[in-house]
């Protein structure tokens, strides 16, 4: 797999120029075009990946990033392309005209954004399923049938596969026969991912709910990393809920991470703040990947590692409990102190899924009703005067205009979003707002106390990612959308306290070419001890 160093490697020395790097992601984009929801030309971006050779030149690079290509998910605002988050609602050919501000701040530094990302609707879902109807492709897992589930390539090796970019799409082209078994990428940064894991973008972001980001970076064999809530501007980013949502990156390896990680924090230093909620950045945001592979052991004397045993749920099987025991292990022979701790109680964490699901769902039906088709969202195709038949008009206008709201809305909005919105307007109703809403508004608080308290002994927690590989596609639809939302009790917690969380591949299922995952969740704003551990832990992985 390409990674962002080996890239920057290249085209530093001149094997490769950023214009061949470009046309070899074209390629890998076209193998996965169900991934993606909008692709930007393909001259644009050769003529941009020349003006970065020019730069390069000159010795005048913008940025680490300087001709590295990257994807966006749908619901972040790209000036020149619609922005639809995934939802029939928002399918139109008009132009958002503005850059959400993490999306400018990587064009600032000079990287080439191939396009935006499929996505399920508005960030509601985990398989990548929930697209609109007229959408008839799903996005497909990009390692299905692959009989190693990563590999990192020599610079040989991957200077032939860039100049020889038609070759490379032939044979992966070979594998995707109909006799392969097709799984889910994950959701709901589906797209993101599999653009990631098929090397058609070296880094994308997303967006991380409830673990949007982490969940198709573990399905995908690749990283994923959910940053502290407010670390990076919300501005421009589609709205799910609006006290969970998070940008998030996915990337090949942690040290990817890291490098985008750190120009995202030095572009937004440079910005005037455009996100209420954005956190000050602090200084102890060093890049801790610089250290060489034979100094990183030591890297991690005196770490304190948190085992959660609330974490263990009946649904996990023992090869992923055998899976965590070993990431555990590995990490006390990399020198850091691991404990089993039971600060985080069992009935809490159990109790944060459903908690979860009522705070977002009231959140969600907030934040979607501006889409009416008329304020937002595009109107249904027929004039609100004509929304019924003449001899069954009603009364007053004021009834017109609610069938016009109600008929746009339910053909713009997909099955799953019409069950969240009319959830989280249930808990919100006077019947169920002190026994529903604030109940789950005290639970929230009431983990994130108890995650604070375990993080103020201990530097990371350490638990699987998911208990589960992802399911076949063709079997997605029979699967219950409630026993789903169970998978999310790995990623939940972290998101519902706001703290930093990072999914590695990890280990390996048996039988089957799947990576399987394990993550890491640090105190607020501790990013810096987050990427520590994590590349340590993921070094010793590929070792």
């Amino acid at each position: 797999m390409l990674t962002i160093q080996q890239t920057q490697r290249l085209l530093q020395t001149g094997a490769i120029s950023s214009e061949q790097l470009v046309l070899f992601c074209v390629a890998r984009a076209a193998t996965v075009s169900d991934a993606w929801e909008r692709r930007i030309h393909t001259q644009t971006l050769l003529e941009q990946a020349r003006q970065s050779d020019f730069r390069r030149a000159q010795n005048k690079l913008l940025s680490p990033l300087d001709g590295i290509p990257f994807s966006v998910k749908a619901n972040l605002a790209v000036a020149s392309l619609p922005l639809t988050a995934g939802s029939a609602i928002l399918q139109t050919n008009a132009c958002v005209g503005y850059h959400a501000q993490v999306v400018d701040a990587l064009l600032q530094s000079g990287a080439l954004l191939m396009g935006t990302t499929a996505m399920d609707e508005f960030g509601m879902g985990s398989l990548g399923m929930n697209r609109p109807k007229t959408t008839t492709s799903r996005t497909k897992n990009p390692i299905s049938g692959w009989h190693r589930h990563r590999k990192m390539f020599s610079d040989e090796e991957m200077i032939h596969m860039i100049l020889s970019c038609s070759e490379t799409i032939n044979k992966t082209q070979q594998q995707d026969d109909e006799s392969t078994v097709i799984y889910s990428p994950g959701g709901s940064s589906s797209g993101s991912a599999v653009t990631v894991a098929q090397q058609a973008a070296l880094f994308s972001l997303g967006s991380d709910t409830g673990g949007s980001v982490r969940l198709p970076a573990a399905w995908c064999a690749i990283t994923g990393f959910k940053p502290t809530y407010g670390r990076l501007s919300r501005d421009g980013l589609v709205a799910y809920a609006s006290s969970l949502d998070t940008v998030g990156i996915l990337a090949p390896t942690v040290s990817c991470l890291s490098v985008v990680w750190e120009e995202l924090l030095q572009q937004q230093s440079r910005q005037p703040r455009q996100d209420s909620t954005l956190r000050s950045t602090l200084s102890n945001d060093a890049n801790p990947t610089r250290a060489s592979a034979s100094t990183r052991q030591q890297l991690l004397e005196g770490v304190k590692v948190a085992v959660p045993t609330a974490f263990v749920v009946k649904e996990m099987s023992q090869q992923v409990r055998d899976n965590w025991k070993n990431a555990a292990r590995q990490l006390e022979e990399m020198g850091a102190t691991v404990h089993v701790t039971d600060t985080i109680t069992p009935q809490v964490l159990q109790q944060a899924l459903a908690a979860y699901y009522v705070l977002a769902c009231a959140e969600a039906t907030s934040n979607l009703g501006r889409y009416d088709g008329f304020r937002y969202g595009s109107a249904a195709d027929c004039g609100w005067m004509n929304a019924v038949r003449e001899d069954e008009q009603p009364q007053s206008k004021s009834s017109l205009l609610e069938q016009q709201y109600a008929k746009a809305r339910t053909r713009g909005f997909g099955s799953e979003v019409i069950r969240r919105i009319l959830c989280g307007t249930s808990v919100l109703s006077s019947d169920h707002y002190h026994t529903h809403y604030e109940a789950a508004a005290k639970l929230r608080a009431v983990l994130a106390q108890q995650m604070r308290n375990v993080l103020k002994q201990y530097d990371v927690l350490l638990v699987p990612t998911t208990f589960n590989m992802p399911p076949r596609i063709d079997e997605a639809n029979s699967i219950d959308s409630t026993a789903m939302m169970a998978n999310d009790i790995m990623t939940v917690p972290a998101s519902l306290g706001g703290f930093p969380a990072l999914s590695i591949p990890y280990g390996h299922w048996e039988a089957v070419p799947f990576a399987m995952s394990m993550q890491l969740v640090a105190a607020q704003q501790d990013e810096h001890t987050l990427f520590r551990v994590s590349q340590a832990l993921q070094d010793r992985a590929v070792a």
